[in-house]
C-alpha cells in the first residue's frame, strides 16, 4: 500500500487515479496529523510513502519552527524515522521545493512535481517497489 500525504487534494487526485489505474493501493492523507494516526496504527501496511514539504504543520508540530508549513514534510520525515524503525519503507519526498532548499541528506529522495506526470510517478513508483524487493 502506498501512503500519499500531500494537503493539496486537487493536485494529487490524478496521480492517485493514475496509480490506482495500475493496480496500487493508495491511501491520501491531507494533513500530518492524520496520516501519522493512520502510521501508528496501519505501519506494516505501508509498502512506501510519497511525501509532500510544504503542509499546514498540524498539532503534531506546533510548536515546531516549520516556517509557517513551509518545511512540515521535512518535520514529518525526522518522526517518520522515529516510528518506523521496526518497519522500514521507501520515502519518496515528492513537491515542488527546490532541492537547494533542502537538507543534502534527503535530496536523492525528491521527486519534483513539475517533472512527473501522473504516468511518470507510476513508473518510478514501480522501479522503487521492484527493487525494494
Amino acid at each position: 500500500m502506498i501512503l500519499l500525504v500531500d494537503d493539496d487534494r486537487r493536485y494529487v487526485k490524478t496521480y492517485i487515479e493514475e496509480l490506482k489505474y495500475f493496480g496500487y493501493e493508495v491511501i491520501h492523507q491531507d494533513n500530518v496529523d492524520k496520516a501519522m494516526d493512520f502510521i501508528l496504527d496501519r505501519l506494516k501496511s505501508i509498502d512506501l510513502l510519497i511525501l509532500d514539504v510544504m503542509m499546514p504543520y498540524g498539532k503534531i508540530f506546533e510548536n515546531q519552527d516549520t516556517d509557517n508549513g513551509l518545511r512540515t514534510g521535512l518535520f514529518f520525515l525526522e518522526k517518520i524515522k522515529e516510528v518506523s524503525i521496526d518497519h522500514i519503507f521507501p520515502i519518496v519526498i515528492f513537491t515542488n521545493v527546490s532541492t537547494n532548499n533542502l537538507p543534502i541528506e534527503i535530496r536523492e529522495l525528491v521527486l519534483q512535481k513539475e517533472e512527473y506526470t501522473p504516468y511518470n510517478l507510476v513508473e518510478k513508483v514501480r522501479q522503487i517497489l521492484i527493487s525494494k524487493h
